[in-house]
């Protein structure tokens, strides 16, 4: 489930398993749940939310009409525990997804991201009886800037044509890396 989804029903699991006024988090400064119209009588307590490097991102909070006890301070901690686990699992989710898509070296779009985009620029201009233009480049020589000044030289070098050609970049222009030194 999305991520808000998620965190919405573990605050509501847990203002239902416990009767409170209200369960709601915070996570990055976006608000997840119910909180009480009111917070003035209400006894409230805060578990912290953490990322995977254990670096506070947020809390989750309860509202009890009555000073709670140890069970339910107990149930919090286990519903942070859950929200913590969404929160990383969501993470991880974007991560995979970002390099299923994108070369970590140039950050560009990688071949299968590009190989799609074309089929759906081809198919679009076919539908639109319109056209586009497509440009390759191969980087010339730079198998010798690799065997000449090693691979972390060469990957400098990829990094730094990369921005030149984002740079160059319209609105709606992609730019994909789909080879070694290959770009289009």
């Amino acid at each position: 489930a999305p991520l808000d989804e998620t965190l919405i029903q573990i605050t509501q699991m847990v203002s239902s398993r416990l009767e409170a006024l209200g369960c709601w988090c915070d996570v990055n400064g976006i608000h997840f749940g119910d909180s009480p119209v009111t917070t003035q009588q209400a006894h409230i307590l805060h578990e912290p939310l953490t990322n995977g490097a254990c670096e506070c991102i947020g809390s989750l909070h309860v509202a009890f009409r009555t000073a709670p006890g140890d069970a339910e301070k107990e149930v919090l901690s286990m519903a942070a525990r859950m929200a913590d686990l969404a929160l990383d699992t969501h993470k991880l989710n974007q991560d995979l997804h970002y390099r299923s898509e994108f070369d970590l070296l140039t950050d560009t779009q990688n071949r299968f991201a590009f190989e799609r985009e074309l089929e759906a620029r081809v198919e679009r201009a076919k539908q639109s009886d319109s056209s586009f233009g497509l440009i390759y480049i191969d980087l010339n020589k730079f198998k010798q800037v690799n065997d000449q000044h090693g691979h972390s030289v060469g990957d400098l070098y990829l990094q730094n044509a990369a921005q030149r050609m984002k740079r160059q970049l319209r609105l709606g222009d992609v730019l994909a890396r789909v080879g070694g030194d290959e770009f289009v």
